[in-house]
C-alpha cells in the first residue's frame, strides 16, 4: 500500500502529463475534444486507474464498447504507469484477452500496473472492469524512450530527495 503522500505526488505527475505533456493524446489528453479524456490517478495499491463512462460514441456492436477502444484504454493506462515514474515508453508488444462484452451506458474502470522493470523494457499488465466483473485483461512490454525533459526532472528529483 502506498502512503497518502505518495498517491498525491503521483496524481500531480499524472495531471501534468494529461494537461501539459500529453494534452492532445486521443486517450488521456485534456485538450483533445474528440478523445476519451481519461483522467488517470494513482490508487493506494499502486495501480494507475481511470473511470470510463461507456458512451454510445464508442460503440462497436450494438450496446457494446468497441474492442479496439478497450485495448487502447488499457494501453494508455500502462503508458501512464510509466509517466508516474517520469519515464516515456511506447508499446513493443501487447496481448489482450476479452472475457465478456463491455456494455454501453454503465461506468467502467481501467487499471494498469508495472509488473517488472528493466533498463530498456518494462512489463505491465492491466484490465477493464465493469460492475466488479473483469471485461478484458492484457499484458504488454514497453520500450523505454529517452526523453531529455523527463529524464532531467527524474534525475533532479532523485538528487534532491
Amino acid at each position: 500500500m502506498l502512503a497518502r503522500e505518495e498517491v498525491a505526488a503521483a496524481d500531480v505527475i499524472l495531471a501534468e502529463v494529461r494537461n501539459v505533456r500529453h494534452s492532445h493524446c486521443r486517450l488521456c489528453g485534456s485538450e483533445n475534444p474528440n478523445g476519451l479524456q481519461l483522467k488517470f490517478r494513482m490508487s493506494a495499491d499502486g495501480d494507475v486507474i481511470a473511470d470510463f463512462a461507456c458512451e454510445p460514441d464508442f460503440m462497436g456492436h450494438p450496446d457494446m464498447v468497441h474492442g479496439g477502444v478497450i485495448a487502447a484504454m488499457i494501453d494508455s493506462a500502462m503508458c501512464n504507469c510509466l509517466f508516474v515514474r517520469r519515464i516515456t515508453g511506447v508499446t513493443a508488444e501487447f496481448t489482450i484477452r476479452y472475457h465478456v462484452p463491455l456494455q454501453l451506458h454503465q461506468p467502467a474502470v481501467v487499471h494498469a500496473r508495472v509488473d517488472k522493470e528493466g533498463k530498456k523494457i518494462f512489463q505491465l499488465s492491466g484490465n477493464v472492469e465493469q460492475a466488479g466483473v473483469t471485461i478484458a485483461s492484457a499484458r504488454a512490454k514497453f520500450m523505454i524512450l529517452a526523453d531529455p525533459k523527463i529524464d532531467s526532472e527524474h534525475k533532479h528529483a532523485h538528487q534532491s530527495a
